[in-house]
């Protein structure tokens, strides 16, 4: 929706220049700023929170405090609206790390206040497994393990807070959940599969963001960041490799159909290999751009995250570093 288009437009100017981009980010804000007191989705990618990052982003560009009032002003509306999930795209997790950024960028103390109380939320709704812990979804009825809506997400968000935080808690919990998600990936070779959903879903593997490894790295990256153990790190390269080895874009599997948007396709995998060259130097692999087929004007789903991606790449190789990073993000 309008938040995506927001930091698309948001970026063309940063990458141009040219102020038509601005003005065209402003005109989607200034839309966006009447709607937050009657939103009902406190969501990061669904609602409230994604609001709230796309104008703290105006804000700083513009410098027009009206953006960050509105950001101010999604806290508040989360923190009316609690919320009824756990995961990324618009439950505790994603809401979490909005609630970080926001603490960071605008220096609102309730903004970390309400992602200890995101975080202590996960903690009382982790469940045991065998090998560590996770957290499932109830309203759905499969349980989906990597970043999206599974365990990767909420493991994520709380390893997050911890560098907060410190909490040692925290990070034992998201440690545990990295723990789980080792014990059901399919790990032959050097690489590192997760399965899209059980039950009936064990055998088909996802690779983008939401389900595959280009997401559930994310987790791994950050645990790694958390503790400094070289382990996590080895296991976002098995997660790379995985996707190396699959042959896509030029193969399509049944986890990676002709789409090409950042959540589940070719944009989303293209930034993942673009962070990792960021952080690891390497440049291990190199794509032709598949056929762009246009669907959706938004970020995760349509022509904004994609054309980010594509200026993202272009910040890199002039040696620069991509102009937004989402909340989501350890890169």
């Amino acid at each position: 929706g309008s938040p995506g288009v927001v930091l698309l437009d948001l970026n063309l100017y940063r990458a141009t220049g040219e102020a038509k981009y601005v003005e065209k980010a402003k005109a989607a804000g200034d839309d966006l700023l009447t709607r937050i007191d009657a939103a009902d989705d406190p969501g990061l990618y669904t609602g409230v929170a994604g609001i709230g990052y796309s104008l703290v982003e105006l804000w700083k560009t513009t410098s027009d405090a009206k953006y960050r009032d509105g950001a101010t002003r999604c806290v508040i509306r989360i923190r009316q609206l609690g919320e009824n999930t756990f995961d990324i795209i618009s439950g505790t997790a994603g809401i979490g790390l909005f609630l970080l950024y926001a603490s960071h960028e605008l220096h609102d103390p309730e903004a970390l206040v309400l992602a200890r109380c995101a975080a202590d939320r996960l903690m009382e709704t982790r469940a045991a497994e065998t090998a560590g812990v996770s957290w499932a979804d109830t309203t759905f009825q499969v349980v989906m393990p990597n970043f999206s809506h599974g365990t990767a997400g909420a493991a994520y968000f709380l390893a997050s807070i911890y560098l907060d935080t410190k909490e040692r808690r925290y990070l034992d919990a998201a440690l545990e959940g990295g723990r789980h998600l080792i014990s059901i990936a399919a790990t032959e070779g050097n690489e590192c599969l997760i399965y899209h959903h059980t039950p009936g879903g064990e055998n088909l593997y996802y690779l983008g963001w939401c389900h595959g490894p280009a997401g559930t790295a994310r987790l791994f990256y950050r645990l790694y960041q958390a503790t400094h153990d070289p382990k996590w790190l080895q296991w976002v390269d098995r997660a790379a490799q995985s996707i190396i080895d699959s042959g896509i874009p030029e193969k399509h599997t049944p986890g990676f159909w002709n789409n090409v948007s950042v959540c589940c396709g070719s944009a989303g995998v293209a930034r993942f290999f673009l962070d990792l060259y960021r952080i690891r130097g390497p440049q291990a692999e190199h794509r032709v751009k598949p056929e762009l087929i246009v669907a959706q004007t938004g970020y995760m789903q349509g022509a904004a995250g994609i054309a980010s991606v594509l200026l993202d790449v272009d910040a890199v190789e002039r040696g620069k570093s991509p102009r937004f990073t989402l909340p989501d993000s350890p890169f």
